[in-house]
């Protein structure tokens, strides 16, 4: 995957439960956001191809735990657009946006019933979440993409910029992109740590002395499959 735009994707996130914590072994760190190369004369030159992001059949997936009980939440988001640009067979540029106004949280032995799940989805919607009325996108933006040598999962490794909240933070994961004549997809799985995006909920980053059963895990899996078709 060569570079990425707006998403989050995080993003991000959510109400959570489970003994166990996301079981994906790409743990991210994010840190100080960084800059992007500026290629405009070179895009000028060689523009390339853009491939637009088909949203029906692009899709975030999110799992989130509860740190001491067997509960675990998991659910969906939607991505409001997209496009990424291909020179050479190679993903070398674009963008997604996510909408967190459709976060869902689909009924599961924790939350039995759709009075349970409108809480839920309400609650991550909430200023104790993702104040998604204050923020109502998050976005993901490459900024470097590598290939990765003798990988059987993954084929790049790629760095951009996360806005979650309006705070902005670099994040690396590997993913698997596929280019095939009009078509580019792109699928990862990766964790991050939702505390370093201001999502305080349940926390024991800034609620340290909060019961164990009521302490909801820092880490929030994230599972991203992407459609485009060249536009």
């Amino acid at each position: 995957m060569s570079n990425i735009t707006p998403f989050f994707a995080g993003l991000a996130f959510f109400y959570f439960a489970s003994c166990s914590a996301p079981q994906t072994e790409n743990k991210v760190e994010a840190t100080a956001p960084a800059v992007t190369e500026d290629t405009s004369a070179a895009d000028a030159a060689a523009p390339g191809t853009v491939y637009v992001l088909q949203k029906e059949q692009s899709l975030v997936q999110w799992t989130g735990s509860n740190k001491f009980t067997p509960k675990k939440h998991s659910g969906t988001l939607q991505l409001a657009e997209g496009s990424f640009s291909v020179k050479d067979n190679h993903l070398s540029g674009g963008n997604f946006v996510a909408d967190m106004h459709s976060i869902s949280a689909p009924g599961d032995e924790y939350t039995d019933g759709l009075k349970k799940v409108g809480y839920l989805v309400n609650h991550l919607k909430s200023a104790d979440f993702f104040d998604v009325e204050k923020f109502p996108t998050a976005t993901f933006t490459i900024t470097a993409v590598k290939p990765l040598e003798g990988n059987p999962e993954y084929t790049h490794e790629v760095t951009g910029n996360m806005t979650i909240k309006g705070i902005t933070k670099a994040i690396t994961f590997p993913a698997k992109v596929e280019i095939t004549g009009s078509e580019l997809k792109a699928s990862t799985v990766f964790t991050i740590d939702r505390s370093q995006w201001e999502v305080k909920y349940g926390s024991e980053t800034f609620f340290p002395d909060l019961v164990k059963d009521k302490l909801i895990r820092n880490e929030v899996e994230l599972r991203l499959n992407l459609v485009a078709e060249a536009g």
